[in-house]
């Protein structure tokens, strides 16, 4: 609880804590969840992070986190499970929130005008805060879920007139559009972020700009860039997924070149001239 980390029901990632001979709380576990790094793009257009871990295997959840830095500005952090039965998934950030616009808004301020927000993309059921020794922490939870995805914002800010609108429907997220754009998209769930001639979308299954129809055999997360009647679409899924464009030629994925179906991995690349 002392973690920015995601949960499901009451498990911990750990397994089989005891702790010391002398009760002061620093134990071990017998079991650690066994991570795997999907893929780690730095320096080179949008950075983002994939990986997973085994942790909820034991009661039938996968589970994977992606982490999107958009320009230094903000950042995207997606908490993904996937279950055949009904579990409550939770987020834990840590800090000291004010809870007025929860449970999809939290926000942390201070003396000097600077803050931080935390906003859900996907609606959440509740929030809840605690604390213990001086330390704090916010519980964001979905329940009775079989397959959910957290979408969520992490958006510091300085000044209080420079943070989040949680009045607005769509708010602007420094220059960054949320679901206004060109671009249409199908799924109830998914997201669009887009800023001139970069979108990244979020949990789409088919995605249309004109005469492009980019279509995908899962729900499945992108950056896509337009320019020079050229369209670049990068996988920055946890999956490996099959694609199915129209509307462009000339295609290239990872040095092989095709017109239409495509299997992509996470950090691979699409690059197709626009018909």
């Amino acid at each position: 609880m002392v973690k920015n980390v995601a949960l499901v029901d009451n498990e911990l990632q750990g397994k089989e804590y005891k702790g010391n001979q002398g009760g002061s709380g620093f134990g071990k576990f017998g079991e650690l969840p066994k991570p795997k790094v999907l893929d780690w793009n730095i320096g080179n257009g949008i950075e983002y992070f994939v990986g997973s871990h085994n942790g909820f295997e034991n009661i039938g959840v996968q589970y994977s986190r992606q982490v999107i830095n958009v320009e230094n500005d903000f950042w995207i952090v997606k908490d993904n499970f996937k279950s055949e039965n009904e579990h409550t998934y939770k987020q834990v950030w840590q800090g000291h929130y004010s809870l007025e616009k929860a449970p999809n808004l939290i926000r942390s301020t201070f003396d000097d005008a600077t803050g931080l927000d935390i906003y859900q993309l996907n609606a959440v059921d509740g929030v809840e805060s605690s604390g213990k020794r001086g330390k704090q922490w916010t519980v964001v939870s979905k329940k009775q879920q079989g397959d959910f995805s957290f979408s969520t914002i992490i958006f510091p800010y300085k000044g209080f007139d420079n943070r989040i609108d949680e009045l607005a429907k769509a708010p602007m997220l420094k220059g960054w559009k949320i679901n206004n754009s060109d671009w249409k998209i199908e799924e109830e769930n998914a997201t669009t972020l887009s800023k001139g001639e970069e979108i990244i979308v979020i949990s789409a299954k088919k995605i249309v700009f004109n005469n492009l129809v980019i279509e995908s055999n899962e729900e499945g997360d992108f950056i896509i860039k337009m320019k020079d009647k050229k369209v670049t679409i990068q996988s920055i899924s946890e999956k490996e997924l099959q694609l199915t464009i129209t509307g462009v030629k000339d295609c290239t994925l990872n040095g092989v070149s095709g017109n239409a179906n495509f299997q992509i991995s996470t950090g691979n690349i699409l690059e197709c001239k626009i018909e």
